[in-house]
């Protein structure tokens, strides 16, 4: 068998771009892996980490134990089987093995194939993507292998990930080679926007100590509820902590973030700045946005402009804003 393969990578990308001799796909939000396939025909699992993960996904080894050529190096995302979705595919994320069959045959894997290292005993790091493609659509083929959406125009695509609900894109060059352990690839990612009420914060440790490691915010009438720890920097966080403790009316941020969770929690939320509390269906703006750039609070009303909530929406005793 194989020693450990590093795979080739993604650096983000703020925008897609339309230049030619690039192809973009849909960025699967699933586990990264590698498939390797020994000379004598037995399959391991390799994950972007170099872990083996041959015994989580047994459907796996036995689909492509069948159909990929004995010597080969594939390269691809391990995704669960209802709409490709993470949340759907959480339980086959864990590390554990305890159960599996059942859960293998409750959600069953499927292995998206973008790439191939090595086919059939022949090398192809050095061939360009677009002849590996080529060689890997014809070699490799089954009930468990799905192939990668893509596009062209990183434009269109992109727009096709917003309106499809995807967690991005990704672009690659038609005439690179195999780029192992190198940011190669382009990664844009499509974020989901919101306002959400401050309920709560967590002290800080460290280089955070003496103001709020994270807050707490939610979104009452959806639901929804995070923990936000990043977006902002020590100035900007040692403000927001004494907004948070001192103002007496709510107080709202603007997050972003990827999506929102079966348990109604948000995946990676980023805080962008303050805002204004969201009108109801029947009201009025009556106030501006609070600025990104922030005032003395102590002196200064414009933190009042918040106004006060709904009834149904005040946070429970013991957290802040009561």
């Amino acid at each position: 068998m194989y020693a450990t393969i590093r795979p080739a990578l993604c650096k983000l990308q703020v925008e897609p771009h339309d230049k030619p001799g690039w192809v973009w796909e849909r960025k699967y939000d699933g586990v990264r892996m590698l498939v390797i396939v020994g000379r004598d025909g037995r399959v391991r699992l390799q994950s972007r980490s170099g872990k083996d993960k041959t015994a989580m996904f047994p459907e796996l080894v036995d689909g492509l134990g069948v159909v990929a050529p004995i010597d080969s190096v594939l390269d691809g995302e391990v995704v669960g089987s209802r709409g490709l979705s993470f949340q759907d595919f959480a339980q086959r994320r864990a590390n554990r093995t305890k159960g599996i069959e059942e859960i293998a045959k409750e959600l069953p894997a499927f292995f998206v194939a973008f790439d191939a290292i090595r086919l059939g005993g022949r090398d192809l790091d050095r061939a360009a993507l677009l002849t590996r493609r080529a060689l890997l659509v014809k070699a490799v083929y089954g009930e468990n292998v799905v192939w990668p959406t893509e596009n062209p125009t990183g434009i269109d695509m992109f727009q096709c990930a917003k309106d499809n609900d995807w967690e991005g894109i990704v672009g690659k060059r038609l005439a690179e080679g195999y780029m192992f352990g190198k940011r190669a690839w382009l990664k844009v990612k499509v974020w989901q926007e919101g306002v959400f009420r401050v309920t709560g914060w967590a002290a800080g440790k460290g280089k955070r100590e003496g103001m709020a490691g994270a807050f707490t915010v939610e979104d009452f009438a959806k639901d929804l509820k995070a923990e936000v720890g990043t977006g902002f920097d020590a100035a900007e966080l040692e403000t927001l902590t004494r907004l948070v403790k001192t103002c007496e009316q709510p107080v709202y941020f603007r997050i972003k973030y990827m999506e929102v969770t079966n348990a109604g929690s948000l995946r990676f939320p980023v805080y962008l700045g303050l805002a204004a509390r969201p009108l109801g269906p029947n009201e009025q703006a009556t106030c501006k946005l609070v600025p990104h750039v922030y005032c003395e609070f102590d002196a200064c009303p414009n933190h009042m402009s918040y106004g006060v909530p709904p009834e149904d929406t005040k946070p429970a005793a013991g957290t802040p804003n009561e």
